[in-house]
């Protein structure tokens, strides 16, 4: 939000953590990373567990704090689990403070 706090999912609103000034801390207790965090089942994925997605190599994304154009790396991090997010190849992608619905959103 523009005042420095963060709107989760769940429509709370939560003071960004000292650390993570611009996302907020996964259940792993590391900073979620913009389009490489993933929240995952925990009965099939542990944190840190690699998701391989090789289409998503090398598309040009736009980070959405800094407007930083990288290179997708095609893979994904667990870092983080979702009360909706059930079975194996289920998984919530953490993209930041973009919109789904905005042009700028890579995913959308």
């Amino acid at each position: 939000m523009r005042d420095g706090r963060i709107l989760d999912y769940r429509g709370r609103v939560h003071n960004a953590p000292r650390n993570c000034l611009t996302t907020k801390i996964a259940a792993s207790g590391q900073c979620l990373l913009s389009y490489l965090s993933v929240a995952a089942d925990p009965r099939y994925h542990r944190m840190g567990d690699i998701i391989s997605v090789p289409a998503l190599k090398g598309l040009k994304i736009t980070l959405p704090n800094s407007r930083q154009v990288i290179e997708h790396p095609g893979f994904f991090v667990v870092q983080n689990v979702g009360a909706a997010i059930k079975g194996k190849n289920r998984f919530d992608f953490f993209i930041g403070t973009d919109s789904p619905y905005t042009s700028r959103h890579t995913f959308g």
